[in-house]
């Protein structure tokens, strides 16, 4: 959910088609020789918009906020007492596939500045642009919000160091203001850590191993407080990611539609039984790992695509993901002040909820999120052309 931007052409040789900048992101060759990033244009002859991966985002969005409705609205005793239904109890599963995700594309994207120093601030600069501008935004009037009305804020501390770990997202235990936001502390220590990697690469390899070997201890023996953030067994999603993008830059993989098939049915299957299996993020990881490889075989070689509805909820996602939790809030304070609870069933409640759900999450991309990316993104200067002697 959180790749850098670039304007989207297309690498096959052809003219300039406008496609969504994430989608370009996953695609775009690059050469850093000199410290530079120099676009080379190949002609390849498989597809290079990896919009699937859009696809598969906007899904693992749709997961999360159909776990939160379920769990948040129904099932609160001040709402509806019991939950809509036992099949949305995994939709948190949606995480894992967006840490998988993550770890793919920051290491297909950054796969040539391993060891490129000179691009490392231009990582971090993109990095920090993709998340922190409508982060703030979000956070922003929520924090007031806290302060104004503190029991809102619940167990959340509003002191000066809870205010700016919040802010920073920095890898603490600390409550997040916005509480879906404790998976970003994980996504900025990932990509502060990949830094390295792009600084020097055996310094970078030696930094990341230690950080998985500490994650694989946690997973035997549980650490608690920042250190248990810090070396989170999570992290090894984004290992997964990782490894999947190595795999298809090296090869092409045999048979991609029944590797999609065996994720997708392991993923939804474990959902929906008895999970006895364990641990449960290592599984969805996995099952999450093979659908992306899949996806991406099948794309490359131009055997599908996503449709442009799931594209603009990829686009989204992020966005969907910061706000769908207070736009229910409100939506359901809205429905039970006007006693519609009583009168509209409780499915068209569920189903409406969800809908402004994303669609606050889509006009917060589309009025947001989007205008303030193309107003940090470095305007281009077209140099003049020398006239030929």
């Amino acid at each position: 959910m959180l790749e850098p931007r670039w304007d989207g052409l297309r690498i096959d040789g052809k003219l300039p088609s406008i496609v969504s900048e994430r989608q370009a992101d996953l695609a775009r060759p690059q050469d850093f020789s000199q410290g530079q990033c120099v676009t080379s244009v190949p002609t390849p002859k498989r597809n290079s918009k990896l919009t699937t991966l859009q696809g598969g985002r906007a899904v693992a969005a749709v997961l999360v906020v159909l776990y939160h409705l379920n769990g948040a609205i129904f099932g609160k005793p001040n709402y509806y007492p019991e939950q809509f239904s036992p099949l949305f109890r995994s939709g948190d599963a949606g995480v894992y596939f967006f840490f998988v995700l993550s770890g793919f594309i920051i290491a297909h994207v950054h796969w040539h500045q391993i060891g490129a120093s000179g691009t490392a601030l231009d990582y971090l600069r993109k990095r920090a642009i993709r998340i922190y501008p409508i982060y703030w935004v979000i956070l922003a009037p929520i924090t007031l919000a806290f302060f104004l009305v503190p029991a809102a804020s619940r167990d959340i501390a509003l002191d000066v160091w809870s205010i700016a770990s919040s802010v920073l997202l920095t890898p603490t235990a600390d409550p997040s203001i916005i509480s879906v936001a404790w998976t970003l502390r994980h996504e900025v220590l990932f990509y502060g850590l990949f830094a390295v990697l792009i600084l020097h690469r055996a310094t970078g390899l030696g930094v990341l191993g230690a950080w998985m070997l500490g994650s694989i201890v946690a997973l035997a023996w549980p650490i608690t407080g920042n250190w248990g953030v810090i070396f989170s067994p999570l992290h090894l999603l984004f290992a997964l990611g990782v490894a999947a993008a190595a795999i298809v830059r090296r090869t092409t993989l045999p048979a991609p539609g029944w590797i999609l098939a065996a994720g997708a049915v392991g993923f939804f299957a474990y959902a929906i039984g008895p999970q006895v299996i364990s641990p449960r993020f290592l599984v969805y990881g996995i099952a999450s790992t093979l659908m992306i490889v899949g996806l991406v075989e099948l794309e490359r070689s131009g055997r599908v695509s996503a449709p442009a509805p799931l594209l603009l909820l990829g686009d989204a996602s992020y966005a969907i993901y910061l706000v769908h939790l207070p736009a229910m809030s409100v939506g359901a304070k809205v429905i039970f002040k006007l006693g519609l609870d009583h009168t509209v069933p409780a499915a068209v409640i569920f189903v409406g909820l969800l809908g402004a759900a994303v669609g606050a999450g889509v006009l917060a991309h589309l009025l947001i999120e989007r205008p303030l990316l193309a107003l940090s993104r470095p305007k281009r200067t077209l140099q003049p052309v020398q006239a030929m002697s």
